[in-house]
C-alpha cells in the first residue's frame, strides 16, 4: 500500500504541474499560434499529443485512488477480523 500511496502522490504533482502549465499565462503559452507565429500542424499534434498524454495520466490517478481506497477498506477489514478465524 506505501508503494501505491508514493506513486498516486507523485503522480498528483506532476498533474498539479500539468495544470500550472496549461492555465492562462502557464508556459503553454509557448506552444500556442501568435499573429506573428500562426504555428504548425506539428504544433497542434504536440498540444494534442500533451492533452492526450495527461487524460491518461488522470485516469491512471483516478484508478490508483480508488485501488487505494479499496486497499484501506480491506485493510480495515481484516483488521477487525478476529485472529482464531485465520487458524487452519
Amino acid at each position: 500500500m506505501q508503494l501505491l500511496r508514493r506513486l498516486r502522490d507523485s503522480l498528483s504533482l506532476t498533474l498539479r504541474a500539468y495544470n500550472r502549465f496549461q492555465e492562462p499565462g502557464g508556459d503553454i503559452r509557448y506552444f500556442s499560434s501568435t499573429p506573428d507565429y500562426p504555428g504548425t500542424p506539428e504544433l497542434s499534434a504536440i498540444q494534442g499529443s500533451i492533452k492526450e498524454t495527461f487524460e491518461k495520466l488522470r485516469d491512471l490517478y483516478s484508478s490508483l485512488s480508488s485501488l487505494d481506497d479499496s486497499c484501506k477498506r480491506f485493510a480495515a477489514h481484516v483488521s477487525q477480523v478476529p485472529q482464531q478465524d485465520w487458524a487452519p
